[in-house]
């Protein structure tokens, strides 16, 4: 009986730590899925705020020059302005 018992016991821990295992690998699955889809999500909103923002620029750059102003545009160090060429004739 002895030797079942022994069998036994070792068949149990086996089951207990390859429970373990697959536990901490789905857990660890889990959370860099979870990880990658919150990324995913900033990423996008990134995106759509950049792109949004060129939209707001270039439609304000188009208002401006369709009322025959100049328009300032600025990028670090470096300045220029903008004039429709359709208000200067």
């Amino acid at each position: 009986m002895s030797r079942k018992s022994e069998k036994n016991t070792k068949t149990q821990i086996f089951l207990i730590i390859l429970m373990l295992v697959v536990i901490v690998l789905s857990l660890y699955i889990f959370y860099d899925k979870y990880t990658q889809f919150q990324n995913n999500i900033q990423t996008q909103a990134y995106t759509a705020g950049y792109r949004q923002g060129v939209i707001d620029t270039v439609v304000k750059i188009i208002d401006s020059s369709s009322e025959c102003r100049p328009v300032p545009v600025f990028y670090k160090n470096t300045s220029v302005t903008l004039v429709n060429i359709n208000c200067t004739k």
